[in-house]
């Protein structure tokens, strides 16, 4: 029976494909941290590309761990709100037909990122990102050189911000044949009232063409604690017949706790029959 490998690798791509319009280099596009996993990536105005470094929080360093189907795990790791560096583990995997094992291997995906933005009067605040991806799936590899920008304009309690995400140059394919960087257009919208944060995001990806529609909350229990919920339309991509729980399926959800120069994130993704993402994120400062 030929490599249980390929099965998780494509199990992986295709839910990818269902929630990201995404076949290739997912790392780009898949939720970093608890925060982006329960808010179903709806809540960008709020990410680090608007995150204008004279008012960011004093808790400067952030460490993710993702959990995804078949023991796939990203990490992420954020230093002073602006270095972040990424790694996508796909674990390791045996090569095998029957039990002859023909060669095991390591497969993974590292994007690191730099941001920064620029407070233009009269206009808004421009963000920025830059930085490179290097992947590798059995004996093929791949780099590019990665790039997103967008620009934030905020009235009163409302902000609405637009970007492109994932535009850049693929240095190495995979193979010979020509590949594409996922490309995104995004538009955000957040209203802001008494520390509740309500977000609708459009995303156009060049993938399919089609937009995706994300609503997102966030809703202060107390003082020290935060709710975050999520959903999208392409929470359909995900409904089967004869499955119970279909009303969950891409539902997300988490929470905040806020502590003294610490902050605890947790998040949830239903994915349906597909299984289920769990993500914890620590914000802390060494001060």
């Amino acid at each position: 029976m030929r490599t249980q490998y390929k099965r998780i690798l494509f199990y992986f791509i295709i839910i990818c494909s269902l929630l990201y319009s995404q076949a290739e280099y997912q790392i780009l596009n898949i939720p970093k941290n608890s925060i982006e996993l329960s808010s179903n990536q709806g809540l960008y105005n709020l990410n680090l590309l608007y995150k204008h470094k004279q008012v960011v929080s004093n808790l400067n360093y952030n460490f993710s761990l993702l959990n995804y189907p078949g023991s796939i795990k990203l990490y992420n790791s954020i230093f002073n709100n602006q270095l972040s560096v990424s790694i996508l583990d796909y674990g390791t995997f045996e090569d095998k037909i029957n039990n002859n094992i023909n060669q095991t291997f390591h497969a993974y995906e590292i994007l690191a990122q730099y941001y920064n933005n620029i407070n233009i009067s009269k206009i808004g605040l421009l963000g920025y990102s830059v930085g490179g991806l290097y992947s590798q799936i059995e004996s093929y590899k791949s780099v590019a050189i990665i790039g997103n920008i967008g620009l934030k304009k905020s009235y009163n309690n409302f902000s609405s911000s637009l970007s492109i995400e994932n535009f850049g140059l693929i240095i190495k394919s995979y193979t010979s044949f020509k590949e594409n960087l996922p490309l995104r257009f995004r538009l955000g919208i957040l209203y802001e009232f008494n520390l509740i944060h309500l977000s609708y995001n459009g995303v156009l990806s060049n993938q399919d063409n089609e937009w995706q529609h994300i609503l997102s909350a966030q809703v202060p229990i107390n003082k020290n604690i935060i709710i975050i919920f999520g959903n999208s339309n392409y929470r359909q991509s995900l409904n089967i017949d004869n499955y119970d729980y279909n009303l969950l399926s891409g539902f997300s959800m988490g929470t905040i706790i806020k502590l003294d120069k610490l902050n605890l994130d947790f998040g949830i993704m239903n994915l349906g029959p597909a299984g289920t993402i769990f993500g914890i994120t620590l914000n802390f400062s060494t001060d």
